[in-house]
């Protein structure tokens, strides 16, 4: 633990790497942030790489706690604001923080291994709705919408004539409907099945994703999204549970699962998965 960012970053190199620790550092000190630092090279510090460990050793910056004693406007001047922040860092100054949004993503793929190889064309178009059910859900998290859609199926590498085979589709109004994915990828499969294959990996992906929260409707679109049954869909998934509701495209028994017979108990989260003690 430290005050600052950097600090707490060399906290957890001493607690590894200095005897006397024993796994737990806490520069909560000047005494204790001091000795560490003398203790800590100049290289070990977040953010100082090679080229620049090299010059700081030319000016007699050895240690990190001759990085913490440089005046913090000489390090931007001779090297760049970044060390400066790190001489501040260093000194218990907060200048760096954790990113407070994360980017959304441009594309979102869901692909598994089958439990069993696929060999009909209702079980293969059962699994890549399944999985586009998914993409679609992670699309609309990030309040964004599908331009063009990817599905693709192949057989094991290692058979003796191995298949991959791969249908792309553009939509002409941007989509994070599942009904609206799911039709689409069943008319995919149906050009992309071949009956002599025996599938064995397959997956479908969101390409293009574009910001769907201020996307202008168009009253010309034949197929527009439903949001509010797109609402209510995952809103019951997210309160009873992943598939307590979904298309009846997805199957009921899922033969071709993935196969989870040593899956690790969710001791905290499956009524089923609770140890049970007999005395």
């Amino acid at each position: 633990m430290g005050k600052t960012l950097t600090l707490a970053k060399i906290a957890n190199h001493a607690a590894k790497k200095i005897q006397g620790y024993h796994g737990v550092c806490v520069l909560d000190t000047e005494k204790e942030r001091v000795d560490v630092l003398k203790l800590l090279p100049a290289s070990e510090v977040w953010g100082i790489g090679r080229k620049l460990t090299a010059k700081l050793s030319i000016m007699g910056i050895k240690t990190a706690y001759d990085l913490a004693c440089l005046d913090p406007k000489a390090a931007q001047r001779q090297f760049s604001v970044e060390v400066e922040r790190t001489v501040r860092e260093l000194n218990g100054q907060p200048c760096k923080t954790w990113d407070e949004a994360k980017a959304d993503k441009k594309q979102i793929f869901s692909t598994r291994s089958v439990g069993k190889r696929i060999i009909d064309l209702p079980s293969l178009q059962q699994a890549l709705s399944k999985h586009v059910a998914i993409a679609s859900y992670k699309a609309r998290q990030q309040q964004s919408l599908c331009q063009v859609l990817m599905c693709f199926a192949a057989s094991s590498p290692y058979d003796a004539y191995p298949v991959n085979d791969k249908c792309i589709h553009r939509f002409a109004y941007p989509t994070s409907d599942t009904t609206v994915l799911t039709k689409t990828v069943m008319a995919m499969v149906e050009q992309m099945f071949k009956p002599d294959v025996r599938y064995y990996k397959i997956g479908v992906g969101l390409i293009d994703l574009v910001e769907g929260q201020h996307t202008q409707m168009d009253w010309l679109n034949p197929e527009p999204d439903d949001p509010r049954l797109m609402k209510v869909l995952d809103g019951l998934n997210q309160r009873y549970g992943s598939d307590s509701v979904f298309l009846a495209a997805q199957g009921i028994e899922r033969k071709w699962a993935m196969r989870r017979d040593r899956l690790t108990p969710q001791y905290t989260t499956r009524w089923g998965d609770l140890p049970v003690v007999r005395c």
